[in-house]
This record gives structure tokens, sequence and C-alpha cells, in this order.
């Protein structure tokens, strides 16, 4: 996932469905590394990162460490 507006912020609330996000794991994303070494879980289907936490996000100093919830 490259520069996403939307996800710039630390603390993200009200996103809908995003397919690229689906899954309940998601590691190792190179490139855009907007998700590299991130724990997704617990989603649902309409709702990407539901109740997750998203950590030790490379290349987006906007997610660094960051905790987006209630998705």
């Amino acid at each position: 996932m490259s520069c996403n507006a939307a996800l710039m912020s630390s603390n993200i609330t009200g996103i809908s469905c995003n397919a690229a996000l689906m899954s309940s794991n998601i590691t190792g994303i190179s490139c855009n590394a907007a998700l590299m070494s991130s724990n997704i879980t617990d989603m649902s289907c309409n709702a990407a990162l539901m109740s997750s936490n998203i950590t030790d996000i490379s290349n987006n100093t906007a997610l660094m460490n960051s905790n987006i919830t209630d998705i």
C-alpha cells in the first residue's frame, strides 16, 4: 500500500471495505512497504482493519507504531 492519505493519521475510524486487506494476516509487503512486518487480525467481511493493531510499519512514519481500531 503506497501513500494513502486515508491512513496518514495514527487513529483512523470509519474505513469501509478494502479488498486489499481482507486477509487476516498480512506480512512482508515489499515495494511500498506500507504494512511491512505488520500484524492484521480480526477482520470481517466489510471491515478491513476492525479491532486490529498495526505496528512496526516501514517507510510511513505517519503509521509507525500506530494503533488503528474501530474501523
